[in-house]
């Protein structure tokens, strides 16, 4: 049995077009969603930020003034223990460090992000960088470095994104069965007519074929048939004019002279 691809007809091509434009649409649309998300949750985790430093900062500002850093210390620990903040690192003037919660001794402080950068290849884990100067009275004390943990962002990221495209495609699947079964019946007789037009055209062929017109024989017998096949005339003429009988045969036998 000849296989025929289904591309090779117009019911196949048409679906095929259908569904990678549907295909192409579901893509904008899961992307828009994804860039929207990160796009709110960056602005939310910037505010968050601004919204908690003015706290720690005034938590702190007193005991660093008075060098009480156990206070300091106990301050950091206490808010780190909220979910939320990575780290806690409080430097002086000249960058020394002061009293730190949840950073190594030993490792170098990060810079403070720019912009906010969901997925960052440098870091293991998902994390907002940011430092803010502690400043009394116009004289710098020091700087809070902190560290905002994005894990439940990327987490809601990659449900969205994973969700998104399971969606998709099974709107995509359900939309070429649906497509394909409405093609079908619209478009199932038009198979049997080109089935038909092609055997006509093929059985056209064989006998064009078996003629051989390009023959001189082939042009004689063809005359001839043509030139004994008797001309139809109109009923309107054959009415007005019609056409002479054949005369009979004499059958009356003359006497002989005695």
């Amino acid at each position: 049995m000849k296989f025929t691809s289904p591309l090779r007809s117009v019911r196949g091509r048409l679906i095929l077009v259908a569904v990678l434009i549907e295909a192409l649409m579901l893509t904008i649309l899961v992307a828009n969603s994804l860039r929207l998300l990160t796009t709110h949750m960056g602005t939310q985790a910037r505010n968050h930020a601004e919204q908690i430093s003015p706290v720690l900062i005034a938590a702190i500002t007193a005991p660093l003034a008075q060098r009480d850093y156990a206070t300091v210390q106990a301050v950091l620990d206490e808010s780190r223990a909220v979910k939320g903040i990575d780290y806690l690192v409080l430097t002086d003037t000249g960058g020394r460090r002061i009293a730190a919660s949840g950073w190594p001794e030993n490792k170098a402080l990060p810079q403070p992000d720019r912009q906010f950068a969901l997925f960052d290849s440098k870091e293991e884990s998902p994390r907002h960088d940011v430092m803010v100067p502690i400043v009394t009275y116009g004289q710098p004390m020091g700087a809070l470095h902190f560290g905002l943990d994005l894990s439940q962002i990327r987490a809601a990221h990659g449900d969205l994104f994973n969700q998104g495209v399971l969606i998709a495609l099974l709107e995509i699947i359900l939309s070429a069965g649906l497509m394909s079964l409405l093609g079908y019946f619209l478009t199932r007789h038009l198979s049997a007519l080109t089935r038909a037009s092609q055997a006509v055209a093929a059985r056209a062929g064989r006998i064009a074929q078996q003629v051989q017109l390009g023959q001189r024989g082939g042009r004689a017998v063809v005359g001839r048939s043509v030139a004994r096949r008797p001309v139809p005339r109109p009923r309107w003429a054959a009415a007005r004019w019609p056409r002479p009988r054949p005369a009979l045969p004499d059958t009356r036998v003359t006497r002989s002279a005695s």
